[in-house]
This record gives C-alpha cells, sequence and structure tokens, in this order.
C-alpha cells in the first residue's frame, strides 16, 4: 500500500514532538534575542552619562556650579539662593556619586578589594543581577521530550547556548570600557578608574560565562551523547583543538638549554624567569616617569607613584621601603586623561602633603596636543600646570618645594611652597664647553630640562635649613639632529648658591655639579622628603630624609636612595682634586684637603632587609698577574648583594690596570663589572650578559660606563679645625657661604700641599655596593650610582623573600 497523505498516528504525541523541535530550535535565536539586553543595559547607562554632561556643561555655561567639597556641611556648601539645579546636583554628590558603598572603605582596601563608590557599584549588581536572570531563567524546560528527554540535559543544553551568547555580547564593552582614552570618557567625563570597575566586573562575567560554556558542553559529551566524534569532522572544532596543541607546547620551554628565538615564545612566558623581588613594578603594564611622591599625613604611609602606560598616573604605598601595596586594586590609575584639562594624556607632577583643607594636593602637567618634542615647533598651550580636580591652569613637570635661601632672597615668609617648572628655548643650548669644567662629570646639559627638583640637604638628609641641590633632566642629540628623536639623555644634579642681584631675576649658581645616575637605563629622577614621621622612619629611626628614585626602567622602579652633603676627608692636595668636577674644596689650610659633594646610598630599611639574610664573607687576596680567580663560594640564586672593597698600589695610577668581578657566570652567559685608571670609568661590559642576544633582534648588549675619581688619601693629615671652638668652625662656615656667593662658583685654585708626603699617601680604597636582583643590576659608590634593567652571578648577601 502506497500511502499519499499524511497520517496522524498520535495528536497527543505530535503536540509533544512539535513542542520539543521548536523549543530546541528556539534556543540559540532565544538567546541572541536576551544578549541584546547587555547592549541596552551598557547603552542606556552610557546614555544616562552623557545627559549628564551635557546637563552639568551647560550650568557652567551659564555661570552656575560649585567647586567646593561635595562632602561638607549643607549648610557649609548650599547658599539660600541656590538654584534647584545646583541643590539636585550637590545632593546627588555628597550622598550618592561620592561617598563610599561601604564605609570609608572607596580609598582604602578592604579584605584585600577596593571597594566601589555608590552609583558605581549599584550599576555594576544590576548588571549582576540582570544577567543571572537572563542566563538562568526564561528557559522552556518540560517533559515529556523527544529530542532532550531529561530535564538536566534540556538545562545544560540551553544555558550552555545562552551564556555563549552573554559572553560574545560582553566582550566588545570588555574592549571598549578597557580603553584607557576611550571616547565614553570623553562623553561622560567619567573618569578612567569608574570604566575600569565595569571593565573588570564585565571580565569577570565574559569568563564565568565561557566557563559555564565550556563546562555545560563538557557534560553533554560525556553523558548525553558522542558530541566530540561529531565535533572532529567540523573545521573550526580542528583548528580549536590544534590551536590549544600548539600553545601547551610553546608554555614548555627548556630553560637548561641555549635561549632560543625569543619572539617565538608566547607573550608573558618569561615574565617569572627575569623578574625582580625587591624592585617596585606593577602587576601589568609599563611604568614610566616616577612622581606624585609623597608622605600621607594622616597615616603616616610613604606613596610612590609614576606615569602608568603612557596615560595617566599609578602608585605603590609602603610603611617600611620594604614591602609595597597598591595604592588601587590590580594597580590601577590614580589619576588618568581624560578631563576638560588633559584630555590626551597625564605627565609628572608633584603633591603637597598638606595643601588644600589640608588634604594632599596634586599640581601636574595636562597635556592637550602631541606629539611634544624639543626638535619640534611648540604648539601654546599644549602642556599646562593642573591642579587635580579643579579647572585651573596655568608647561611641564612641576615640582613643589619649601627652601630657607628662597625665603631669605625673596623675602618670603618660612613655610612658603614654591614650583620649579621644567622646559627649554627652542634651538638653543650653551655654548660649547661652558657649562661645567670639561665635561667628563656633569656631561651636558642638553636642550631641554625635565624633571626639575629642587631640595635642601646637610650630612644626615634633608634639612629646609641646609644646602640647595637640584637634580634634572637633561635631553639633547648628537650631531646630526633629527627630528623627534633624542639620542642623549642624562640624569644631573648641581648644589651651588641663590641670590638676587640689583635689580635682576633670581638666580642659581652652581658651585658642584655631577651625574645622578650613570646607567643608560635610568633618567626622569623624582624625590621627596619622608619626614622622621613617617611609618618607615619612626620603625628604622630614621631623620628626615630625601628619597629619590629614578625612572626610564620600563617595567620596574629603582631602589630608593637617600641623598646627603657627603665629606671626603683626608685628600691629598693636588691636580687630582683640584680640578672642576662632581665636589668642592671645603679647606685647605696647611693641611690635606676637605671635599664635599652629594652622598648617594640605599634606604637604610631597603638596604636592611637585603642584606639580613644569609651571608658568606670571601677571605682577602692579593692579585699581581692578569686573569680571573674565582670565589671559593659563589651566590646560586639571581639575587644577592654583593659588598667590596678594592685597594690599589700607588704604581696603578698610571697604569692600564683594570679590577672587578664577573657575575653570574656560566658557560653561555657572564656581566663584567670593573675599574680601570687610564680614565677612570666603573664599566658594565655587557657583551655577553644575556645569550639571547645571539638569537633575539634588539637586545641591547652595549659596555656602559660611569666616571669615578679615586683621590689619593694621607691618613696623616693634620686637622687645622681640630682645636678650634664650635663657634669658630660656625663662623668660618659662614664667611665660606658669603664667599661663594660674592664669588659665585668655586674654581678651586688651590696650590699644592707638601704635607702630604709622597710616600704617605695611598689611592683611595674602592668601596661597591653590587645589587644583582634578577633582571637588574645596581652598582653603588658613595658618588656614583649605575643601574641597568637586562639581565646579569665577594661578602655576599642572597636576597630573600619577594617584595
Amino acid at each position: 500500500m502506497i500511502l499519499t497523505s499524511p497520517v496522524l498516528l498520535s495528536h497527543s504525541y505530535y503536540l509533544v514532538a512539535l513542542h520539543s523541535c521548536l523549543a530546541k530550535d528556539q534556543v540559540l535565536p532565544k538567546s541572541m534575542r536576551l544578549s541584546w539586553s547587555v547592549m541596552g543595559y551598557w547603552g542606556g547607562i552610557l546614555l544616562m552619562g552623557i545627559v549628564y554632561r551635557l546637563w552639568a556643561s551647560s550650568r557652567y555655561v551659564q555661570g552656575g556650579g560649585d567647586r567646593g567639597d561635595v562632602e561638607r556641611k549643607r549648610e557649609q556648601q548650599l547658599s539660600d539662593k541656590a538654584g534647584i539645579r545646583n541643590r539636585l546636583s550637590f545632593y546627588w554628590k555628597a550622598y550618592i556619586a561620592v561617598p563610599a558603598a561601604l564605609g570609608s572603605y572607596h580609598q582604602r582596601r578592604f579584605l584585600g578589594c577596593s571597594i566601589p563608590n555608590r552609583p558605581e557599584i549599584l550599576v555594576v549588581v544590576g548588571f549582576w543581577i540582570m544577567c543571572i536572570i537572563l542566563n538562568f531563567g526564561f528557559h522552556d524546560i518540560f517533559i515529556p521530550n523527544v529530542t532532550m528527554p531529561t530535564i538536566s540535559q534540556q538545562a545544560w543544553k540551553y544555558v550552555a547556548q545562552r551564556t555563549s551568547m552573554f559572553a560574545y555580547a560582553c566582550l566588545l564593552w570588555v574592549w571598549l570600557f578597557a580603553g584607557r582614552n576611550n571616547i565614553f570618557i570623553w562623553v561622560t567625563g567619567w573618569s578612567f578608574s569608574t570604566f575600569n570597575v565595569f571593565h573588570r566586573h564585565l571580565s569577570r562575567l565574559t569568563a564565568i560565562f565561557a566557563f559555564v560554556h565550556a563546562i555545560s558542553y563538557t557534560v553533554l559529551d560525556t553523558i548525553y551523547g558522542p558530541y566530540y566524534e561529531e565535533g572532529l569532522h567540523v573545521l573550526w572544532f580542528k583548528f580549536g583543538i590544534i590551536r590549544y596543541s600548539s600553545a601547551a607546547g610553546a608554555v614548555a620551554i627548556d630553560y637548561n638549554a641555549a635561549p632560543s628565538d625569543l619572539t617565538t615564545l608566547p607573550s608573558g612566558s618569561l615574565f617569572e624567569t627575569w623578574r625582580p623581588k625587591i624592585h617596585v613594578l606593577p602587576p601589568t603594564g609599563r611604568i614610566g616617569d616616577p612622581c606624585a611622591h609623597y608622605n600621607d599625613p594622616k597615616t603616616g604611609w610613604f606613596h610612590v607613584q609614576y606615569l602608568y602606560n603612557g596615560t595617566g598616573i599609578a602608585g605603590v604605598q609602603t610603611d617600611d621601603l620594604v614591602y609595597y601595596y597598591d595604592i588601587n586594586e590590580n594597580g590601577n590609575y590614580t589619576g588618568v586623561a581624560g578631563g576638560a584639562n588633559d584630555p590626551l594624556a597625564v605627565f609628572d607632577g608633584s603633591v603637597i602633603s598638606r595643601g588644600i583643607d589640608d588634604k594632599p594636593t596634586l599640581l601636574y602637567t595636562s597635556v592637550s596636543h602631541l606629539p611634544i618634542h624639543w626638535t619640534l615647533p611648540y604648539t601654546r598651550g599644549s602642556e599646562s600646570q593642573s591642579l587635580a580636580g579643579f579647572y585651573v591652569t596655568a608647561f611641564r613637570d612641576p615640582y613643589v618645594f619649601q627652601n630657607k635661601d628662597l625665603y631669605d632672597t625673596v623675602g618670603s615668609s618660612s613655610g612658603t611652597w614654591y614650583a620649579v617648572i621644567s622646559g627649554g628655548v627652542h634651538d638653543w643650548s650653551e655654548p660649547a664647553n661652558s657649562t661645567w669644567g670639561n665635561g667628563n662629570w656633569a656631561k651636558v646639559w642638553g636642550y631641554n630640562f625635565e624633571v626639575g627638583n629642587v631640595f635642601s640637604l646637610d650630612k644626615e638628609g634633608y634639612n629646609v635649613n641646609g644646602e640647595t641641590f637640584i637634580t634634572l633632566g637633561v635631553e639633547g642629540s648628537y650631531v646630526p639632529i633629527t627630528e623627534s628623536v633624542t639620542s642623549m639623555h642624562r640624569m644631573l644634579w648641581a648644589s651651588g648658591n641663590i641670590s638676587k642681584p640689583d635689580g635682576g631675576n633670581v638666580t642659581f649658581e652652581p658651585t658642584m655639579a655631577g651625574v645622578l645616575d650613570w646607567g643608560t637605563s635610568s633618567y626622569t629622577a623624582a624625590g621627596k622628603v619622608l619626614p622622621a614621621t613617617s611609618r618607615a622612619s619612626e620603625k628604622s629611626s630614621a631623620p628626615d630624609r630625601f628619597i629619590s628614585r629614578d625612572g626610564k626602567i620600563r617595567y620596574c622602579s629603582v631602589l630608593p636612595r637617600k641623598l646627603s652633603k657627603q665629606t671626603i676627608s683626608n685628600v691629598v692636595n693636588n691636580d687630582l682634586a683640584s680640578e672642576t668636577g662632581l665636589w668642592r674644596v671645603e679647606g685647605s689650610e696647611n693641611s690635606c684637603l676637605k671635599l664635599e659633594t652629594m652622598g648617594i646610598k640605599i634606604a637604610r630599611e631597603t638596604y636592611k632587609a637585603m642584606t639580613n639574610k644569609t651571608s658568606f664573607t670571601e677571605p682577602k687576596r692579593t692579585l699581581s698577574e692578569a686573569g680571573a680567580v674565582p670565589f671559593e663560594q659563589s651566590p646560586t640564586p639571581k639575587f644577592f648583594v654583593l659588598n667590596a672593597q678594592l685597594s690599589f698600589s700607588k704604581s696603578a695610577r698610571d697604569s692600564g690596570v683594570q679590577a672587578g668581578f664577573k657575575i653570574l657566570s656560566s658557560e653561555l652567559e657572564s656581566t663584567t663589572i670593573y675599574y680601570q685608571f687610564s680614565n677612570e670609568p666603573i664599566v658594565i661590559d655587557r657583551s655577553n650578559t644575556s645569550a639571547a642576544a645571539q638569537t633575539a633582534t634588539g637586545t641591547d648588549t652595549a659596555t656602559e660606563s660611569g666616571r669615578l675619581r679615586l683621590f689619593d688619601i694621607n691618613k696623616n693629615c693634620k686637622d687645622d679645625n681640630k682645636d678650634k671652638s664650635d663657634d669658630d668652625n660656625k663662623q668660618e662656615e659662614r664667611k665660606k657661604k658669603d664667599a661663594y656667593r660674592e664669588h659665585g662658583r668655586n674654581r678651586h685654585n688651590v696650590k699644592h700641599n707638601a704635607f702630604a708626603a709622597e710616600d704617605e699617601s695611598q689611592i683611595e680604597i674602592l668601596d661597591l655596593t653590587i645589587v644583582v636582583d634578577n633582571a637588574v643590576l645596581e652598582v653603588y659608590n658613595v658618588m656614583l650610582v649605575y643601574v641597568n634593567e637586562h639581565m646579569m652571578d665577594g661578602n655576599v648577601i642572597e636576597l630573600g623573600k619577594e617584595s
């Protein structure tokens, strides 16, 4: 028999089958429609922000608005004549927008997390609730079902498809909100930190959706059907297997073999291999100039901040200069571009610890035009000085300070704050050989100044009544000058006198100058006063200090360094001491000389933490022939401190003697640190530092050096001042200071003193501190610092706990 028309065997079964097929076919379209709720939700939130931005802008155009502290009492903020819009705006900020959602934890950590403000947490919680309801509700689950006979199978299937659609829907917003200068910052006026809160929660939900999606299909595959076998016949399924297999193979790195081409390895696969322990670095991203340091007067914690990823400022805080904690969760920004003053970028700034309303106040460089370079015509207004949180603008790297010499010179009251601004005059630099000495000690001063700091030091550290010092970054170029290219950077320091000639401007005239850090990986140093009342100083019983850090290391900050006036006594009076250099002759009557310079040391807390570990001492040894002599014991890890003292015979002065250390030495790699008398440098030979340089193009292996003079010392020098009273000595100090101001620069025109007989003198001992922190090497002498950020095996101390 041939059937020519359909036959309905069972009407009830037909209805069940129809319902089952329709439900299955509608799973994907329904999931796609519901996933559009993500677009609608965030589109609505942004629309409200845009509307509020326009409304607020109209208030300023009309001259309305209030820029006071929104958290002050109402009667201190609102006048009786305030309009309805002003009142609504005030109440919105005072009771909803500004306060934290949980106590006062918006700016402080709570259980390891930073708490968003109230509007942010309302938006985030609302989105979580919507996603949970829409992902796990509105499913057409029923029995009997001819396609998926059990409730659990239907639930796994529907949730798997629904979560995949929501994960895709969230991806767009994850990407858009992650932009550090995204368009929504402009149109809503919200800060990047707000969008970062949204970005993090969107990312978490996206990851959860993807995870649930994968788990659901894994359950379906193992329990309810042969999906794996079916997937092997689909091209995208095959490519997925290949991709994850290749990634797993790439991560399997043989660290005992010679390095391969590093460009073939996955991003971040060598992070832990070269990660330093005692240096500050953010969780991700790239740091720039250190800036905006300050000690919080309320908590006593020292804030160490830096430019972050080229668009804003981020930072850490510490109460001991050893362990550092992110100020904001995951190292996020404390200040970011996107406001009316800084639409493009935020550059260096400085903080007054007790500023407006007795709160920390940031003065920073706001950028509205790029590119900016000393070889390019300057666009007026591209850089301005902005007070954070205010529409007040005034060029670059403002640094705030207090200084007694300025008080006396300009007649201002004690406690006055000053600001130094860095810059340059286009197409102008000092004439050749006119800046400082022969150029060996302070190098050249370039075409443009950056990151200028002004501070006062004595022999203990910071003292507002002490001698004035400055640090400044100089940038220039070797000929030929190429547009937008700086081929020469150097971080310099100088000390001198402040005066004001009749009818003239306030003038700073150096009496000594030098290089702050000779390493090519160091630049843009910034320092700040760390008072004796800080938590770190109270723990270590330290006085007021000026703590400086260099920048330019792309992924971490250098160790904290204490700057002070340094005295070198018993120096034989000869040509070595009388040259114009990074020192100044302090006295020379009928005896050897006493020299002054700027001393640089690792902060005591950091140094103690590094050296309070397992250590060993190598025996003294005398070397008279060229060659490498191994230590009896060498440190096994790539984290250690080497303290060493090298003494030389007087005959070494005019010889080609080289002496030093080879560290992290193996069959494939080594780095050599040595001093040579011929031209007085500490040399860092990096030609064999990284075996990866043979296959990884662009690896910098250039040898670096920094100039250091070892003076002739006579321990039997007579101290002409030992029988004088303290008052006499103080009076002489005042006379010397007045003489400096009257005659300007000290030319060191001193005569040789025959008191120090030749056979009684010896070459100054070379005292070195070498810090090896995995990929970072720092070398210290009291008059010299060198830092390098590439891979680098004595009294030797192995570094311990991670900081």
